[in-house]
């Protein structure tokens, strides 16, 4: 259950990061064309995933199960919500 929880709540966080449009603002601030990892759902979804899974202390096949689950599963709500 706990896993359940970090990989949905990563995946949220980052879109609901993302969907608040302030990595586009500072992109245009900075005239830059990307700012990786924070304005891709996946990429910001892996990170959230791995760091969270590691401050709560899980082992190394969890941080990697956790980081890429929550990427697809951002993916997946992304592609929910715009449809």
């Amino acid at each position: 259950m706990n896993n359940l929880l970090l990989i949905v709540g990563s995946a949220c966080l980052s879109l609901a990061f993302i969907e608040t449009g302030i990595p586009f603002r500072v992109k245009k601030l900075f005239k830059v064309k990307r700012l990786k990892p924070f304005d891709c759902p996946l990429c910001l979804a892996w990170w959230l995933g791995i760091s969270s899974s590691i401050f709560f202390e899980k082992n190394t096949l969890e941080v990697i199960y956790i980081g890429a689950a929550a990427s697809v599963t951002a993916v997946i709500i992304n592609k929910w919500i715009d449809t």
